[in-house]
């Protein structure tokens, strides 16, 4: 993975400390953890994150990837010891899914094929 990606993981988590507002920021296992599963994807999904705009911590402790094409998305949010993702596609088939790093990559994948119409791979 891009080290520009890595870094901008942790900076931005540290944003929030700076922001005046009552947070969470994700701890570094979080940020270990995002950092982990964004680097099991295939290399083209890392790509086409921005991490100005794609790579979001949260206030309440967490960080999320947000990939966008078409007026769709999928989501991914990772915490300590847990991640979940939700996608809105224009079929309406919006699976949920909350679960370990390993069971829910293939689950994501599959949802980031579909974004990209990406269905070879």
């Amino acid at each position: 993975m891009d080290q520009y990606i890595i870094d901008a993981i942790k900076s931005k988590a540290d944003e929030l400390v700076h922001s005046g507002l009552k947070t969470v920021q994700p701890s570094v296992m979080c940020q270990d953890a995002a950092i982990e599963f964004l680097s099991s994807l295939p290399t083209y999904y890392q790509h086409l994150l921005n991490p100005a705009i794609h790579v979001t911590p949260h206030p309440i402790g967490i960080i999320v990837f947000d990939w966008y094409y078409m007026k769709q998305f999928v989501c991914v949010e990772v915490g300590d010891t847990k991640i979940s993702y939700f996608t809105d596609f224009k079929d309406g088939i919006n699976p949920e899914n909350n679960g370990s790093f390993l069971s829910i990559r293939s689950l994501v994948v599959s949802a980031l094929n579909k974004l990209y119409h990406r269905e070879d791979i």
